[in-house]
């Protein structure tokens, strides 16, 4: 999902890490943002956006972040 300028980025495969970018900092993704601990309230935000626009398309629950 892309929100404000940043990049989130959720895999369904298990094992496989999340990613998060700022794109007005890095606009070819390079640095993946999302274990910082900066970034845990934009992680935060994104990851509601996510949630919310999964549930208006009626996504499988298997899809939808813990």
């Amino acid at each position: 999902i892309v929100q404000d300028g940043w990049k989130h980025i959720r895999y369904l495969q298990p094992g496989v890490p999340d990613e998060l970018y700022d794109l007005n900092t890095d606009p070819d993704e390079m640095k993946n943002l999302f274990t910082d601990m900066k970034s845990t309230d934009r992680v935060t935000k994104l990851r509601k956006a996510l949630t919310a626009e999964l549930k208006r398309t009626k996504a499988p629950e298997p899809m939808l972040p813990r």
